[in-house]
C-alpha cells in the first residue's frame, strides 16, 4: 500500500520518556501534525489528478505506537475511485510508474515540503502539552 509515514526521532521520544508522558503526548503531537502532512499529499496528488478521487481519497490513521515503542501515524488512500479502482493502487502506480508510464514520485516531495511546518506543529504541541 502506498502510504506516507511520520515517526518522531528516537532522541526526541528518549526525551519524552525521560518526562514519562510519551504515551500521552506522542499521539496528540502526531494528531496535529497530520493535516499538514495530509495536505503536502493532496498537494502532491493534485498534480496528477483527473478526477480527484485520489485527492480526496487521502487521509490521515491514527497515532499508533509501534512493537518498538515508536510512535507513528501513517498517511494514505483510501477506497476506490467511481469506476472501482482502488486509490492506493493508482497512488502506487503514480509513484512507482508501470511499462507504460513514468514514475511520477510524490511521497518523497510531500515529505520534504512539509517537513518544517510540520516540525513546528511537533515542537508547538509538545511545549503546550509540557507546560499544562
Amino acid at each position: 500500500m502506498a502510504q506516507f509515514n511520520l515517526r518522531l526521532p528516537s532522541d526526541f521520544t528518549g526525551a519524552l520518556n525521560k518526562l514519562g508522558n510519551i504515551d500521552e503526548i506522542a499521539p496528540i503531537m502526531l494528531k496535529e501534525a497530520a493535516p499538514i502532512m495530509v495536505g503536502a499529499l493532496q498537494k502532491e496528488a493534485a498534480k496528477h489528478q483527473s478526477t480527484g478521487d485520489l485527492v480526496r481519497s487521502i487521509k490521515a490513521g491514527q497515532p499508533k505506537s509501534t512493537k518498538t515503542k515508536a510512535w507513528m501515524v501513517s498517511i494514505f488512500p483510501t477506497g476506490s475511485d467511481r469506476k472501482g479502482v482502488r486509490n492506493a493502487e493508482k497512488m502506487v502506480y503514480l509513484e512507482h510508474g508501470t511499462s507504460k508510464m513514468s514514475p511520477c514520485p510524490m511521497i518523497a516531495s510531500a515529505a520534504a515540503s512539509c517537513q518544517e511546518e510540520v516540525s513546528q506543529k511537533l515542537q508547538e504541541v509538545f511545549n503546550r502539552e509540557i507546560s499544562t
